[in-house]
């Protein structure tokens, strides 16, 4: 199968990059194998990030959230000690939709 995208993407001029590129399970163990791309072997992850969401591998299917969620409260923390004690509510709800 990845002989085949890879053959795709010579085709449409499409390069696929190895160091960005990752085999994740869903269902049971990893397994030993070790999968190339033209030359360059490709590694095995815990977990992916797609779509901005972090993936992660085990018997069920699971979605991390802890990086969102820091980074939201990141974000309305530095808000926050910005608008410090003069808040106005509508301002407030304002800033925390476009940040």
């Amino acid at each position: 199968m990845l002989d085949i995208c890879y053959n795709y993407g010579v085709t449409w001029d499409i390069l696929f990059n190895p160091a960005k590129s990752h085999l994740i399970t869903f269902e049971g163990s990893t397994p030993k194998a070790a999968l190339q791309l033209k030359n360059d072997t490709l590694g095995w992850s815990s977990k992916v990030k797609y779509l901005g969401m972090c993936l992660t591998n085990g018997a069920n299917f699971k979605i991390d959230l802890s990086t969102a969620k820091h980074k939201y409260f990141g974000c309305f923390n530095n808000i926050k000690s910005v608008i410090g004690q003069q808040m106005n509510e509508m301002v407030v709800i304002k800033l925390v939709k476009t940040y």
